[in-house]
């Protein structure tokens, strides 16, 4: 096997290449971070997943913080995609991140057709946004996140989309375990105020005790029989029940997040701020030679004259 040559081919002795380890360790740092932020995503969807009625309780309290971790998970989500896609380089590099990043949601939230459908989906419009970003950084002359701010319209519609997908999940994977059409806990409480109108009528009703308590005996029956005719009514749709709530889910987890959309943009500028004052990153300045097809130009008599 032959052997590389130690000069360069005009005597002089080559120099070994040297590997930037700073870079290195910098470009790791980001990916870490990003990823680590997928991955916090995916378990915030994995655990509405696991209790879909997190999102159907009457109970603020539980919902409240749930909520919370997603806005957290979902701003975390969207900084440091902007901050990959900018910064880490060379670009196949960055498609690999996202295909991997990609491969995580499935992989925490539960492996299912439509986890690896959204997965698949995220991959392919996350390597849309790369290139979108990339086009922009190409023909700016000086530095802007400017590209991030075009594309948060993708970005928070794929973490709400990711959001109903465990949603919708989580309630085809209840339904199956514990056998029902509307979930008992949304059933429950429509029971408790078609009987408590009644109670309240019953209460007014001149009668013995007696008779208010036979009455309130067959109101209870009635209101029993009543959310069981309506949830047979949802039998012949049943498999389609699913996909409305997450549809209505997408719709307002999509208002939310486009009234608080600038929130992650600012955060970002502000970031690519202090990654340059703290000598993270660096603006690099580059010459570029631009050609441009003109029309060419005649030879005058006086360009003759003077030749």
């Amino acid at each position: 096997m032959s052997k590389r040559p130690l000069n360069n081919g005009n005597g002089a002795k080559r120099q070994p290449s040297k590997v930037d380890v700073g870079y290195l360790i910098k470009t790791a740092a980001c990916i870490v971070v990003f990823l680590g932020a997928v991955a916090l995503f995916s378990y915030v969807c994995r655990q509405l997943a696991a209790n879909y009625l997190l999102l159907m309780s009457p109970s603020i309290a539980d919902t409240i913080p749930w909520l919370s971790n997603l806005g957290i998970s979902i701003l975390f989500l969207t900084i440091m995609a902007g901050v990959v896609a900018i910064l880490v380089r060379p670009y196949w590099l960055v498609l690999a991140i996202f295909v991997v990043s990609a491969v995580l949601y499935p992989l925490i939230v539960g492996s299912s057709l439509a986890s690896w459908i959204v997965a698949g989906v995220y991959a392919l419009l996350m390597c849309v946004f790369l290139g979108f970003v990339a086009n922009q950084l190409k023909n700016q002359i000086n530095f802007s996140a400017h590209p991030l701010s075009d594309m948060k319209l993708l970005l928070l519609s794929l973490a709400a989309v990711q959001v109903c997908v465990a949603f919708g999940l989580g309630y085809v994977q209840d339904a199956s375990r514990r056998g029902y059409i509307l979930p008992p806990e949304v059933k429950t409480p429509i029971a408790s105020g078609l009987l408590g109108q009644a109670k309240a009528n019953i209460e007014s009703q001149k009668a013995t005790p007696a008779q208010k308590k036979i009455a309130i005996d067959d109101a209870t029956k009635k209101a029993q029989a009543t959310v069981d005719d309506f949830e047979k009514q949802f039998i012949p749709i049943k498999q389609y029940i699913p996909f409305s709530l997450g549809f209505l889910l997408f719709i307002l987890l999509q208002a939310i997040l486009l009234v608080f959309g600038f929130v992650p943009i600012v955060l970002a500028r502000l970031l690519f701020i202090i990654l340059k004052v703290t000598r993270f990153a660096e603006v690099k300045v580059e010459t570029r030679e631009i050609k441009h097809l003109t029309l060419s130009h005649l030879p005058l008599a006086t360009d003759k004259s003077s030749k």
